[in-house]
């Protein structure tokens, strides 16, 4: 016998469809492991991918949310000829939470 597929009845249309993520991981991910930030690391770089390579090692570097990486500026990190701390970069990407 071969196995269903679960379908879904949209409620406007009226028709059926397989929804996008049946079958998929969701949820939190496994971090990567040493062996495949090296592998990343070294097909961007041989694809000469330069600006996606500084964001990768940000990325992996600073452990920021990727919200708050997308959001992340070159004037964020720059502070005159040298690097803003990371703890100053990352209380400037921390929202303020007024209380009132």
């Amino acid at each position: 016998m071969a196995p269903q597929t679960e379908r879904h009845q949209h409620p406007t249309s009226g028709t059926t469809r397989r929804p996008w993520n049946l079958g998929r991981l969701i949820g939190a991910k496994p971090p990567f492991k040493p062996k495949q930030i090296r592998a990343i690391r070294i097909c961007l770089q041989r694809e000469g991918r330069t600006c996606d390579l500084a964001l990768f090692n940000t990325a992996i570097d600073s452990k920021l949310r990727g919200c708050d990486l997308v959001r992340l500026r070159v004037a964020d990190a720059h502070l005159g000829d040298d690097l803003a701390p990371w703890p100053a970069l990352i209380l400037k990407l921390e929202p303020v939470i007024h209380l009132s």
